[in-house]
């Protein structure tokens, strides 16, 4: 797979984690760090969607390397895939890219289009950085566009943290030549037809940077970090082990138990109606 791919310990990947559970930072550093063969899977879509959005097609180079990947790991979708149909899959996610391209370009000829865009994050996470797949930027205009291969869990882009996050990078970037106003920020699926965008005014991103971002990863880098369980536990190296979710749900279990009927109530329940 190449040279692997370096992480910020406060990563906007899991930047909806961390800042509901700051506590999970210093936790998960106790697990060995590794990929999986579904991020790997998405490394390699997301580089054949660069290709494809720059030069409309693939090199044989990739394509070897993708039916490789899949050789070796015939679980995936059943080893029936390989490059073409990745290629395929990624048709929908380039067209839009481009399409959202020419919409600006129409508006702005001096539209710009990047892809692999590395930010900066340092202004509100000490030392943070990320990549967005896709930045389109015009005068008083960005839109923010990341692709999402995978297809256990669908992902919005409403209040989603890490798209705000690469937003701000963006805008740290370049609004002092581009004077951005708006910013609108989109979440790809190609594998579940996902497709979702959410709007922001660039004075509202950069206040809920300065005002939920920077005090949360200031929290997270302490050495008393507190905990907090919730739907963010899902992709957390520690979740299994957690006291704190594992106290979640007992709490959940008890509250049911309580609240609701069991079985054989309901039966004696219905028996009188």
């Amino acid at each position: 797979m190449g040279a692997a791919v370096k992480h910020h310990r406060l990563g906007a990947s899991s930047a909806h984690r961390w800042v509901n559970c700051p506590g999970s930072v210093k936790v998960s550093e106790l697990y060995p760090a590794g990929s999986t063969i579904y991020a790997d899977e998405g490394s390699l879509a997301h580089e054949c969607a660069e290709q494809l959005i720059k030069t409309g097609e693939v090199t044989k180079k990739h394509q070897t390397k993708i039916n490789r990947f899949y050789k070796d790991h015939l679980e995936l979708a059943s080893g029936s895939a390989d490059a073409g149909q990745m290629i395929r899959t990624l048709e929908d996610y380039v067209d839009f890219v481009i399409e959202t391209y020419n919409e600006q370009m129409a508006i702005d000829p001096a539209t710009l289009l990047m892809t692999e865009q590395r930010v900066d994050l340092s202004r509100w996470i000490e030392g943070g950085f990320g990549t967005a797949d896709v930045v389109i930027v015009r005068t008083g205009y960005v839109h923010i566009i990341d692709l999402k291969y995978g297809k256990g869990v669908p992902v919005s882009a409403t209040d989603n943290p890490q798209l705000r996050l690469y937003a701000l990078g963006v805008l740290d970037m370049l609004d002092p030549v581009y004077e951005i106003e708006q910013v609108d920020m989109t979440i790809y699926q190609p594998r579940l037809d996902n497709v979702s965008t959410d709007r922001m005014e660039a004075e509202a991103l950069y206040l809920w940077g300065d005002c939920t971002i920077k005090p949360a990863a200031e929290i997270a880098m302490t050495e008393d970090a507190p905990f907090m369980a919730g739907d963010w536990c899902i992709f957390c190296p520690a979740r299994k082990d957690c006291r704190e979710r594992t106290e979640y749900y007992l709490a959940l279990e008890e509250y049911k138990a309580k609240a609701l009927l069991k079985p054989e109530e309901i039966g004696v329940v219905l028996k009188d109606v």
